[in-house]
């Protein structure tokens, strides 16, 4: 069976100067309109640099020369960013189009965690990995996340919550709940039972509601 390759990923600033082209286009300006609108804004362009930029020859990736291009064409920030595919910020990971173009509209994305671990090798190191595995076979992660599935509909395993909990609190879900029991006297085991099964239950709320957005194909 052929599988459809992947994409490789589009340079940002190639990216961007394929939308400065489309903008132009669709205001049915010419390169000497665009250069002429800028002016006023403090850019002292002229035909052969948007021509330039258009063409790849030259960059457009300075925040300051696309506020002032958002201004003279009237362009939102987050739009000159495509909607779908993944872009490479230089030597460094690619990242979604669809993340980066969230950032800009002032949200603040969740990329997935592979993604993660490429932009923060020096934190999400392999023993952290490990850690996660080994925190993942804990049973209240593993309750969780039998619990989580039929309450999402979607399949949770334990790695999930694992991850999703040092996401949430920088420490297991067992840890949290310990923590937290720790923090909260009870007298008597029935009191004791009766606190860490509360805390249990809001802890898994606080999971779900992480976990509630659905995976996208691009994330699984």
């Amino acid at each position: 069976m052929n599988r459809e390759k992947t994409p490789a990923p589009v340079e940002l600033a190639a990216a961007i100067a394929s939308r400065l082209r489309e903008f132009r286009k669709a205001r049915a300006l010419r390169l000497e309109d665009v250069a002429a609108v800028v002016r006023p804004y403090g850019l002292m362009w002229d035909v052969s640099v948007v021509a330039k930029i258009e063409h790849g020859q030259r960059s457009l990736t300075n925040l300051g020369d696309l506020v002032i291009l958002c201004l003279a064409l009237k362009v939102k920030l987050k739009d000159w960013i495509p909607d779908e595919g993944e872009l490479s910020l230089g030597p460094g990971p690619s990242l979604p189009a669809e993340s980066i173009k969230r950032l800009l509209g002032g949200e603040a994305p969740e990329l997935p965690f592979k993604k993660q671990l490429a932009l923060h090798p020096s934190i999400f190191q392999e023993s952290r990995l490990q850690a996660i595995e080994k925190e993942a076979l804990g049973q209240a992660e593993q309750k969780a996340a039998a619990k989580l599935t039929k309450d999402l509909r979607r399949q949770i395993t334990p790695i999930d919550v694992a991850w999703a909990a040092w996401r949430l609190w920088d420490m297991s879900l067992t840890n949290r709940r310990d923590q937290e029991v720790a923090a909260r006297p009870a007298v008597g085991m029935r009191s004791l039972q009766a606190n860490r099964g509360h805390i249990t239950r809001r802890l898994q709320d606080e999971l779900k509601a992480a976990l509630k957005k659905p995976r996208t194909h691009k994330e699984k």
